[in-house]
């Protein structure tokens, strides 16, 4: 999927984890029945992959261990006590948390935003709550970077301006943008900032007690680092936040932290019990049946597989983009026997043939993007950063490190073939695309408002 260009230093690093200072809660666990998944991860972990697993049948742990290492520069191990971004996921507590509201009757879903926003658009004001938790409001995927310094208001108004893909309720569209304003809606209800309610309401209930971003105090030596292109990334608790939790085109949609153990109790929690939500409830937002809840943000990955009838559940996360935690896990769904990965999150791969981009600022960008992306050669994307890409001062990487991320990210998507292209506003433009897998990947492009229109930003979403 990606390249190998640096995967001997990778490999060299795993021959030392023997020596690394380790980070666990609890000891390794690997039994005879888990012994043919060690073997296969400890093969992955031998090819660069890093990581941790838990896999349980029958209620009995047959694999709790990690493998490779969480932070090189320390040289510390994987453990089962590693802390892991857990990305998408985190929509599960907000869902929950919005249900909870609900049934103490602070809202309904069938409340539309204006009975929680002032200056609701009229394109907007049929937007409910469900629509908010089910994507079928019209909001695109986001609004802005991730870790951009905006507050709930600006967030909200942002929101508010941006023009829907669709008419609310008539089609769907998986959002960040409606995640954080279900986040939004949660402060107003409860009275607390986000993270502070599903400490209380979520996480506390179910005795999780190394799950969320600023509320647990983490140990900074816990924390698993992504690693893209031989680069070391910051860990969330590095990049920037608000004092209270994410900033808000990240607060209710991701950006939260947690453990394989943590999240286990989480989910066998929410599926075999009442304490987060009533039977009823719960059974119709969560049913019981097999499914793939995933995260990631395309270096870090955090999946959970519940496969009711086989009594198997396993959780992967992982740390080196070029090495994915998709990837092992299809390797373990065949090897157990159970259904090929098709995330409840993920939108329907995109059907239909490839398309010719038109002739505009647009699309040319779009071109020139898929061009970069698909020739693998260090010269034409270097061409394409000094000729295509404007400066951009949030973007502090070397050109070395951006071009290495680039042909890192295209050897693990393949080729990419443009299925579709909206322009959004007049600057910014959404490339939908199957990836060399089928699965579906969309692109924003965000260009220049003027001649020669250079590319300003881009930012990719594959699967959801």
């Amino acid at each position: 999927m990606r390249t190998n260009f640096f995967a001997a230093a990778i490999v060299a690093s795993v021959a030392h984890t023997a020596t690394a200072q380790q980070i666990a809660v609890g000891p390794d666990t690997v039994t005879a029945d888990g012994r043919a998944a060690d073997s296969l991860l400890s093969a992955a972990a031998r090819n660069g992959f890093g990581g941790v697993a838990l896999i349980r049948r029958n209620g009995t742990v047959l694999l709790r261990r990690g493998y490779g290492l969480a932070n090189r520069a320390k040289h510390i191990a994987y453990g089962p006590g590693t802390v892991v971004q857990i990305g998408s996921n985190t929509k599960d507590f907000t869902k929950i948390a919005i249900l909870q509201l609900a049934g103490a009757g602070k809202l309904k879903l069938t409340d539309s935003l204006g009975a929680f926003f002032a200056n609701v658009p009229a394109d907007k004001q049929g937007i409910t709550v469900r629509d908010l938790l089910e994507h079928t409001a019209g909001f695109p995927i986001g609004v802005g970077p991730d870790f951009e310094p905006i507050t709930r208001q600006q967030l909200i108004e942002r929101s508010f301006g941006t023009p829907l893909k669709f008419a609310p309720g008539h089609g769907r569209q998986y959002s960040n943008t409606g995640y954080s304003l279900l986040a939004a809606i949660i402060e107003l209800r409860s009275g607390q900032p986000y993270d502070a309610y599903v400490q209380a309401r979520i996480f506390a209930p179910v005795g999780m007690r190394h799950t969320g971003l600023l509320l647990p105090k983490f140990d900074a030596d816990r924390l698993a680092h992504g690693f893209e292109a031989g680069k070391e990334l910051p860990t969330m608790l590095e990049r920037p936040h608000a004092a209270d939790g994410s900033h808000w085109n990240l607060r209710g949609n991701g950006g939260l932290l947690s453990t394989v153990d943590d999240m286990v109790a989480f989910y066998d929690t929410l599926f075999t019990t009442e304490r987060l939500l009533p039977r009823a409830v719960r059974e119709s937002a969560f049913p019981d049946e097999p499914v793939v809840l995933a995260g990631s943000d395309m270096v870090d990955f955090f999946l959970y597989d519940r496969e009711p009838q086989a009594g198997l559940v396993m959780v992967l996360a992982s740390n080196v983009a070029e090495q994915p935690a998709p990837r092992v896990h299809r390797a373990l769904q065949a090897l157990y026997g159970v259904g090929r990965m098709a995330e409840r999150r993920e939108t329907p791969a995109p059907t239909g043939p490839a398309i010719t981009l038109p002739d505009t600022p647009g699309g040319r960008a779009a071109a020139d993007w898929l061009a970069a992306m698909t020739r693998l050669d260090s010269a034409a994307v270097r061409r394409f950063f000094a000729e295509r890409m404007a400066p951009n001062a949030e973007d502090t990487r070397s050109l070395d490190e951006k071009v290495a991320t680039v042909l890192s990210r295209r050897a693990r998507l393949g080729a990419l073939t443009p299925v579709g292209l909206e322009m959004k506003t007049p600057t910014t433009v959404d490339l939908r695309c199957r990836t060399g897998e089928g699965d579906p990947a969309t692109v924003t492009l965000e260009i220049e408002a003027a001649a020669p229109w250079r590319i300003v930003r881009v930012r990719m979403i594959v699967g959801d």
